[in-house]
């Protein structure tokens, strides 16, 4: 396998595992929240492993079908008329050419998508289901999928064996939240020429935020919240461009809460009176 320093990336902790699991497993799962750095690591290590070739990528959702991991026809006009041909979709391309393909937010995929996958797992000669070429697994071979804990779930008893059987395939590391200090070095490295007092304010806004609850929360709960460093950026931003605060932490940090009502309305209630 071919393997490259990456240059790119804030080192997070758990980067030298996925490296060794991602090295040595044909199917690799990347779990976590949204905002936790997993995307960006499997792109990157794509874009290493592929060289010239560069990044990888499928990037799946509800509406996709089995076209967008294997290919689809496609007509062209010839000397004796319209021509079809195939191209192949990103997933048989680093089949044949032993690539490193990134399946990002492979569980919101339908089960028929995701299950095509199956015969994947442990072959050295697979079928696209599409066009049914028969297809020779090359020894470096590798795919990286990217998810959240709840898009996983299967919780339909018709399709629960093949999810078993699928994520079964995988070998998974489970992304931790990104902490504190490593938003203060990812602050640091995006706005190096930043004011320290943004910066520090930026930070201590984020943090207070993502730990607010509904009237719902109990003791038993966490209490934690959701918010990605994508909300201290775009905060750090607004600070330095001068925006007032309150409409920054309304625009940058309160509308993160947008698809909850309660916590939506807990935030903008304390943005109102800070």
């Amino acid at each position: 396998m071919r393997i490259a320093s990456s240059l790119e990336l804030v080192p997070f902790a758990w980067h030298s595992v996925a490296v060794s699991l991602w090295k040595r497993f044909r199917f690799f799962l990347l779990l976590g929240d949204t905002g936790s750095g997993k995307t960006e690591w499997a792109f990157e290590q794509s874009r290493l492993a592929n060289l010239d070739f560069g990044p990888l990528v499928c990037s799946l959702s509800p509406e996709s079908d089995r076209s967008d991991i294997w290919g689809r026809p496609q007509l062209s006009d010839g000397k004796r008329g319209t021509v079809s041909s195939f191209v192949d979709g990103p997933f048989p391309l680093a089949l044949k050419e032993g690539l490193t393909v990134v399946v990002d937010e492979f569980g919101t995929a339908s089960m028929d998508v995701r299950g095509t996958l199956l015969g994947c797992r442990d072959k050295l000669i697979v079928t696209n289901p599409l066009n049914h070429e028969m297809i020779k697994v090359h020894k470096d071979f590798r795919m990286i999928a990217t998810s959240n804990v709840e898009s996983v779930r299967c919780n339909r008893s018709a399709t629960q064996m093949i999810a078993k059987s699928l994520f079964d395939a995988f070998v998974v590391l489970e992304v931790p939240r990104i902490e504190i200090d490593t938003i203060r070095t990812m602050l640091h490295r995006e706005f190096p020429k930043a004011k320290e007092n943004n910066l520090e304010r930026t930070i201590y806004l984020w943090d207070s935020y993502r730990t607010i609850r509904d009237d719902t929360s109990d003791d038993s709960q966490s209490g934690e919240s959701f918010l990605s460093y994508r909300a201290a950026s775009q905060l750090m931003q607004c600070l330095e461009d001068g925006v007032q605060e309150n409409q920054a932490v309304l625009s940058c940090i309160c509308s993160k809460f947008i698809t909850d009502d309660d916590l939506f309305r807990v935030a903008k209630l304390r943005a109102s009176i800070s």
